[in-house]
């Protein structure tokens, strides 16, 4: 029997994986271990398979793309390969705690990667890695580090998708704590900020207790505000919506509250379906838009969700909201439309990590 590793980009909508499955299962392909990892084309759904020695590469490259897998890809595999995902992670932390010296091993062995290579800070690095034979399909993973450097990683056929470069900086960030250089974890939960017109405003965590000052903001604010935010002018929630976006377990809320007390815009987290992605959206009372409140919840929102390990955030904007889709560009949003509901898709990658292809990219320079 072989052990074969595969990728397929699948559409997001019911039943594409099963279909994925049922054609392995034709194939006599047994199913030992599957993930599904975001992407910006679509979800990448790993698998590890084992196959009869008949069923050959292009058999299953076939029958995948057949039941509607797009950029198929795969190689064989090793056991220790299957080791539990979590189990994994959390001996290689234990390594890294040990000798910070490890991190690039330690990287590629996380991922799965066929070759590390730490290459120096200076602008233009294209120093050759120290990858497989040349001429391989070989894709590349760069992973800045605090003092410049980068790790540039090296995959035979499987390409680096989007959580798996959240996972990396995840990992970069755990070697600054454990070296003592490193940010807080997480942003601070309370925060006073200067806008553009010298006001001093609160943000901080939202409560379920706010639930009376969030209905409130919602009545101040415009039916037009309104209506960017939900896609409709609808005058108030109702209070299992209030509910949900106040209550931890459905997501994280951040609020703006002025120096008299009043609650002025909301800031939203929310986990999605997709696996590592979340969906920002906010909501800024008529009177304080234009001092930069926007910029400063999105900013705090964007660090959240690094911290929380997501490894993309998304947004729904309306065509004709230009404000708000010039601040998302601000962040480095990437724009697609929806043809279904007619809104904006807005994707932004929260990870510094790059990934590329074919010929071994330069390092970016540090600073």
């Amino acid at each position: 029997m072989t052990l074969w590793r595969i990728q397929a980009v699948v559409d997001e909508s019911p039943g594409r994986l099963a279909a994925l499955t049922t054609a392995l299962a034709l194939c006599q392909g047994n199913i030992l271990d599957l993930t599904v990892q975001p992407d910006s084309h679509g979800a990448v759904d790993e698998f590890f398979v084992m196959a009869p020695p008949s069923v050959g590469q292009d058999l299953l490259v076939n029958a995948l793309t057949t039941a509607g897998g797009r950029d198929v890809r795969m190689r064989q595999a090793g056991m220790d390969e299957l080791v539990d995902a979590a189990t994994r992670a959390l001996g290689l932390a234990a390594r890294l705690s040990s000798d910070l010296e490890e991190l690039p091993g330690v990287l590629l062995e996380l991922l799965g990667a066929d070759a590390a290579e730490v290459l120096p800070a200076t602008a233009g690095s294209t120093g050759e890695a120290a990858t497989p034979d040349s001429g391989d399909d070989l894709h590349f993973l760069l992973v800045p580090l605090p003092d410049g450097s980068t790790v540039r990683l090296a995959r035979r056929a499987l390409v680096f998708t989007a959580t798996e470069a959240a996972r990396a900086d995840a990992l970069v960030r755990l070697a600054e704590r454990l070296s003592g250089s490193g940010r807080p974890p997480e942003p601070a939960s309370h925060c006073h900020v200067v806008l553009s017109d010298e006001s001093e405003l609160l943000v901080r965590p939202g409560l379920p207790g706010d639930a009376s000052a969030a209905a409130q903001l919602h009545r101040r604010c415009s039916p037009e505000t309104r209506r960017l935010r939900y896609f409709s002018p609808r005058h108030r929630l109702s209070a299992g919506m209030l509910e949900r976006l106040l209550d931890r377990r459905y997501g994280h809320t951040l609020v703006a509250v002025s120096p008299q007390g009043q609650l002025v815009a909301m800031g939203h987290l929310l986990p999605t379906a997709e696996p590592g992605v979340a969906e920002v959206a906010l909501l800024v009372e008529d009177a304080w838009q234009h001092r930069g409140l926007g910029t400063v919840l999105l900013r705090r929102l964007l660090a959240l969700g690094r911290c929380q390990g997501f490894a993309e955030l998304s947004a729904y904007v309306p065509p004709g909201h230009t404000r708000m889709l010039r601040l998302l560009r601000r962040v480095g949003a990437a724009e697609e439309f929806d043809m279904a509901d007619g809104l904006v898709r807005v994707r932004i990658p929260l990870s510094p990590v790059v990934i590329a292809s074919g010929q071994p990219a330069p390092a970016r320079s540090g600073g």
